[in-house]
């Protein structure tokens, strides 16, 4: 990668990486249509560094009262359980791919488009219902269960994350200012077992860290700190009809210039 291709790798994984838009659709796309070389497993890491620094930074008090409630109570907290409920299966699933089907874990520019449009309908059916003002407390097992079987979907490029907990949440009913709280707590230990992974697969290549790894981690870390914050301020006003649209309008857009590539 040149230096600007480094600079914009970052910059878009740490956009993207927290609203609901699927920030490895973009980074995909991207190394196609400007015929990047597909990122080492440096880059990788340190982008997933940034994005986890992040979203630790912004929910530093969160994280620090789940915690204390996880290591310092006889028994798991009530508030704490289902969060871990909402990442298991995602995290199961993703573990099974890598072990037994990444020889078949291969997509391609359409499924990226495709699974864009098809989670912006997702989501801007769900973001219809009526806003509620529902907390951590009303997150039953039940709920946590199936956003946690919902999450299996943004194992598919241009799915999103996010945007699958954001689609799930607001499904049940959930406002959507929890609906992000939820989606930025449940990224951490994604993101995290994401990174460790990328660490293994050092470990066991010839790869060497360098100074773009710093450069990749600190840019993203703060355009997806400032992401995170923006994220948060807008859906105490507004709908998430902006992302819709937009990945409405970026799923077309590929479908139309696949030909071009």
């Amino acid at each position: 990668m040149q230096k600007f291709e480094i600079l914009a790798y970052s910059i878009v994984q740490g956009i993207t990486e927290f609203i609901p838009v699927s920030s490895s659709g973009h980074l995909y796309a991207m190394e196609i249509f400007f015929k990047w070389e597909v990122e080492g497993l440096i880059y990788a890491l340190a982008a997933h560094l940034g994005t986890l620094l992040a979203v630790l930074f912004f929910e530093k008090k969160t994280i620090f009262i789940i915690f204390r409630k996880f290591f310092f109570k006889k028994e798991i907290d009530k508030k704490v359980l289902p969060l871990l409920i909402c990442v298991f299966p995602v995290i199961f699933t993703g573990i099974l791919i890598i072990t037994f089907f990444k020889k078949y874990y291969v997509f391609g520019i359409t499924t990226i488009a495709l699974t864009s449009i098809f989670g912006a309908l997702l989501l801007g059916f769900s973001d219809k219902k009526t806003n509620t003002n529902q907390t951590n407390d009303s997150l039953t097992i039940k709920n946590s269960i199936f956003i946690g079987f919902f999450q299996i979907l943004s194992l598919i490029p241009g799915m999103s994350r996010s945007g699958t907990i954001l689609t799930a949440a607001r499904f049940l009913g959930y406002s959507r200012s929890f609906s992000v709280e939820l989606s930025l707590l449940t990224s951490i230990p994604v993101i995290m077992l994401a990174s460790f992974y990328g660490i293994y697969n050092i470990l066991i290549t010839d790869e060497k860290i360098n100074i773009y790894f710093f450069y990749i981690t600190l840019i993203t870390f703060i355009f997806a700190f400032f992401s995170i914050r923006l994220l948060v301020k807008w859906t105490k006003n507004f709908s998430f009809r902006i992302f819709v649209y937009y990945r409405l309008i970026f799923g077309i857009g590929l479908i139309l210039s696949i030909n071009l590539i």
